[in-house]
């Protein structure tokens, strides 16, 4: 009897052989899976880069193509931070990559394979049609979605029917190298992010360090073109000279906030400006410029409450806090905006209450809210608007500076600053500062005063002893801290305008000589060095920053010594 008749006459046998032959192939096809697999594996972890990402997926589409026949591969990618859609990072179609990073069409059996965890399969056009719409090429007549961790794996073919249960396992089986490189990327990403962090820490550093060096010779040298640019205009005999140096005063004006807008974005200093400011009358003169500068067709509104008493900050960083967000807020209005504004507006409102924000609670304050009707910004974009050199504009219009600014100004004055914006909803900006309840001088008739001013720059030295002397206040000089020491000790002037950086003898030790001398002795320091002040204590002094005006430098002082000088 031959071997095969045997075979047929035993129908539980020839079952047995044919069901070990079946265990023997998938056990075959496992191990041949498990080994295309492993190269994969091999290429993830030999990821060093996000460059790297593109040769994963290549190599899972030649290994996946020895198993199932397929059109087009794909893997698709889940963004939360970008409304819960999904980007098709790498799409293969017949071996070639034609796609990089496109935002996929979100479809229901995408979304639902996702969130649910099992393979969603479309078998037909129809099908496709009837779960999806229609979404896919008008070719593809079979698509399946199997999810990991991070998205999908999409396979899709022109051919009906073209996926078997089977070929559903082994793209599961793939997914889950697929989701170990997807982890390797996400923290290749991290590690790319900290880096980057600290880089920019370290960059911010050096530039603090730069402009520490800088601010002191260049404001010193604005003061001294500013100095004499005032009294330039006292002499001046005609209108057009008076509107040459108002426009060189305004250009002085302009690069010295520059300046300081580098300074405290490096390296943010708390303000210790101890004069009385009126922040109606500055915003007022905020808004004309705004009015008079921006798009016209850009709506400008302003309501300001009758009680809003004086603040304790200096003017200049007021203005910019108010400035920076302002402009801010025109760009989101001008920046693509307008073609779906109907009326682009900035509204800006300003009043006082009481707050209970965190660490605020039960504080007086005054709050200045601006609102715009533009573009708004989405969550990601949001937690990032602080930090420094981080923009959305192009590098021409922006240095992503000027929030970063407004934080430190507003934060090391005691304040608090509350960002609301949705994406197509416009923003919205409340800035809270604390209220000043002390006293503000009276100015009474009084002696003129004496006033020591100590400078190493012949520049500011000279032009500060000017301004001084046309406003009839009696002057003394020193150019170093040696001799401040010794003038300050023989004639006892009323006020002492101290410069911080100088040979010899430093100002912080200057002050502190000059204290042990007359403990209650007054004294103004005036200084562009930032960093000088954020690393001192200096007890019941006051500050003014260079460059500055005259008239605030006169403003000031006069607070000061409570007396009103005659002009």
């Amino acid at each position: 009897m031959a071997l095969g008749d045997g075979i047929e006459s035993y129908p539980a046998a020839q079952a047995r052989i044919v069901e070990l032959e079946e265990r023997l192939e998938r056990y075959v096809l496992q191990q041949r899976v498990l080994d295309a697999k492993n190269r994969v594996r091999v290429s993830v972890l030999s990821m060093t880069v996000e460059n790297d990402w593109p040769r994963i997926i290549l190599d899972a589409n030649d290994e996946l193509s020895h198993f199932i026949e397929f059109n087009a591969f794909r893997v698709n990618i889940f963004d939360p931070g970008n409304g819960n859609q999904f980007f098709s990072l790498y799409e293969i179609h017949d071996g070639v990559n034609v796609d990089l990073k496109q935002l996929v069409p979100t479809y229901p059996a995408l979304d639902l394979a996702f969130t649910s965890g099992i393979p969603s399969s479309r078998r037909s056009r129809s099908e496709i049609n009837r779960l999806d719409g229609i979404v896919a090429e008008d070719t593809t007549q079979s698509a399946v979605d199997v999810p990991f961790s991070g998205g999908t794996i999409s396979i899709i073919s022109d051919i009906e029917d073209a996926f078997s249960e089977q070929d559903v396992i082994v793209v599961g089986l793939f997914c889950n190298v697929i989701d170990e490189a997807f982890h390797r990327l996400s923290d290749i990403r991290k590690i790319r992010r900290r880096d980057q962090l600290l880089h920019q820490k370290q960059h911010l550093e050096s530039v603090g360090h730069l402009t520490a060096g800088v601010a002191h010779n260049f404001n010193n040298m604005l003061q001294g073109i500013m100095g004499n640019i005032y009294m330039a205009k006292m002499v001046a005999s005609s209108e057009k000279q008076l509107g040459i140096l108002a426009k060189s005063e305004s250009a002085g004006l302009r690069a010295a906030q520059l300046v300081r807008q580098l300074i405290l974005s490096v390296k943010p200093t708390p303000p210790n400006d101890k004069s009385s400011m009126d922040p109606t009358e500055r915003i007022q003169a905020i808004i004309d410029l705004a009015r008079s500068t921006f798009d016209p067709r850009i709506e400008v509104s302003v309501d300001i409450a009758n009680d809003i008493p004086p603040i304790n900050m200096d003017p200049s960083y007021f203005e910019q806090v108010i400035l920076n967000i302002l402009l801010n807020a025109r760009d989101a209005l001008t920046e693509g905006a307008q073609a779906r504004i109907d009326k682009p507006l900035i509204n800006v409102h300003m009043s006082v209450g009481r707050s209970n924000l965190p660490g605020m609670e039960g504080i007086d304050y005054l709050c200045v809210s601006i609102v715009d009707n533009g573009m708004g910004m989405d969550e990601v974009t949001r937690l990032q608007i602080y930090e420094p050199f981080f923009t959305t504009k192009s590098p021409d219009r922006g240095t992503g500076l000027g929030l970063s600014t407004v934080r430190s100004i507003v934060e090391n004055q005691g304040g608090h600053i509350v960002c609301i914006s949705n994406q197509g909803e416009g923003t919205s900006f409340r800035v809270f500062i604390k209220l000043n309840h002390s006293e503000v001088p009276k100015h009474t008739n009084e002696k003129l005063a004496t006033i020591l001013v100590v400078d190493d720059e012949y520049l500011v030295r000279d032009s500060t002893e000017a301004i001084l002397k046309h406003h009839g206040f009696t002057t003394l000089t020193a150019c170093d801290g040696q001799e401040a020491v010794e003038r300050f000790r023989r004639h006892s002037p009323e006020l002492v305008l101290l410069d911080l950086s100088m040979p010899k003898m430093s100002g912080t030790e200057t002050f502190a000589a000059m204290r042990k001398i007359n403990p209650t002795a007054k004294i103004l320091i005036y200084t562009g060095d930032e960093n000088e002040l954020a690393s001192n204590s200096f007890e019941d002094t006051f500050v003014i920053r260079k460059p500055y005006l005259a008239s605030d430098l006169v403003k000031v002082i006069e607070d000061i010594l409570g007396v009103q000088q005659e002009v």
